[in-house]
């Protein structure tokens, strides 16, 4: 499938690659009820307004199944990513975090 390719996108934790979507996961990603840290990967042929809206959803979701931000019961922690386009320039996501009341 990569044949051919230039390039592909993959991400990486430190200098371990966890994931080349869409081909390959890694059990470091798995889920299961001991779950404590998860990873949220969103991948798409469509703009970048669009995959941010997507995650953005998700996290709101996560809201509305009782999960906040505040540390206090369930909760979580939402560290911020960097992703590196092939031409060098960067961009962090998400790039706001929402504000739940």
């Amino acid at each position: 499938l990569l044949e051919g390719l230039e390039g592909y996108p993959f991400i990486k934790d430190g200098e371990t690659v966890i994931s080349l979507p869409p081909l390959l996961n890694c059990d470091e990603t798995k889920i299961s009820e001991e779950t404590e840290d998860i990873l949220i990967e969103i991948t798409s042929d469509k703009d970048e307004e669009t995959v941010n809206y997507v995650l953005g959803a998700i996290i709101l979701q996560i809201y509305h199944v009782g999960i906040g931000l505040n540390n206090v019961g369930k909760y979580i922690h939402i560290e911020r990513g960097r992703v590196v386009h092939s031409d060098g320039t960067e961009h962090v996501y998400p790039s706001a975090l929402p504000c739940f009341k």
